[in-house]
């Protein structure tokens, strides 16, 4: 089994995320890899990439040097992914939704024809059998009581796009993180919640 750590977290060590993340991390089993987003950032779509990737992945046809070079970070990202059984996305929200870095990355992944594709009768996920966990945190609460709940496109963002690919995923948002005085309390939640998934994924 071989997990695999997708991170953007810009606070690094003082990140609430990371807090999160460091919890589950240590129940690990088995084979790990990291992907620092703010190491190693995705590519954004170019005129010559998205040309290169219409002709290629809708189109079948053959690309030269340069084209196969403007593809060459998303392809790699992309094998990585799909080379993951177990797949741990850990990223703040920011302005409700996912950090543009990490969008940029889902970008990257959600290749016609690598991580989806269409037939017949419409869209197909081609990654089914593989888990997510996406861990994220917010300074805000979003809930039906609070009439925010809507505020959050981080959970049906993150859950469409990994559903679209056929993965099934569990998100866990640490809520209220600017509440120093409910910090530990929300953030123990949270830890409380990933660590039910690790036992479940490597009991």
């Amino acid at each position: 089994m071989k997990t695999l750590i997708i991170s953007y977290l810009p606070r690094i060590d003082v990140s609430n995320t990371k807090k999160v993340l460091d919890s589950f991390v240590v129940k690990i089993k088995g084979e790990v890899e990291y992907l620092d987003l703010l190491v190693e950032q995705p590519e954004f779509f170019s005129n010559k990439s998205i040309t290169a990737y219409q002709k290629r992945n809708y189109m079948g046809m053959n690309l030269d040097l340069e084209e196969n070079k403007s593809m060459a970070r998303m392809d790699k990202m992309t094998q990585q992914f799909k080379s993951a059984d177990l797949i741990v996305l850990a990223f703040p929200m920011h302005n409700f939704s996912m950090p543009a870095a990490v969008k940029a990355y889902f970008d990257s992944i959600l290749l016609k024809g690598e991580t989806w594709d269409l037939d017949a009768s419409g869209y197909v996920g081609l990654l089914k059998g593989k888990k997510a966990l996406v861990i994220s945190s917010s300074g805000g609460q979003y809930s039906e009581t609070l009439g925010t709940k809507g505020w959050d496109y981080v959970t049906s963002l993150t859950g469409t796009l990994l559903g679209f690919m056929g993965i099934d995923a569990e998100i866990v948002l640490a809520q209220g993180t600017s509440s120093h005085n409910h910090l530990d309390e929300n953030l123990a939640l949270a830890q409380d919640d990933v660590m039910a998934v690790a036992n479940k994924w490597y009991s």
